[in-house]
């Protein structure tokens, strides 16, 4: 699945203007990594806690899929490198 940008322009005269339109496909990494804010990755706070929150909705998902009760246990630890998230 591809998000699109379309950009129109004139290209007859006044009176007779038709417009086209041009088409950019872009992969879904690609729209996001221009759109970090939409994804919740704007800023170090949103990115983990959007990263934890995608880790446990993922999970759930899976558990609810294969007809099992879920067992998620998170960990975070902050170091010299930033944040580690195990799951």
């Amino acid at each position: 699945h591809t998000h699109t940008r379309t950009h129109s322009r004139d290209t007859m005269p006044a009176g007779k203007r038709k417009r086209t339109t041009d088409v950019e496909s872009r992969s879904p990494a690609e729209f996001f990594a221009e759109h970090r804010s939409i994804a919740g990755f704007d800023n170090p706070g949103k990115s983990l806690y959007t990263t934890i929150r995608e880790f446990v909705e993922n999970s759930l998902d899976a558990a609810e899929e294969l007809g099992i009760l879920p067992s998620v246990e998170i960990n975070v630890y902050e170091g010299g490198e930033g944040v580690c998230v195990c799951v």
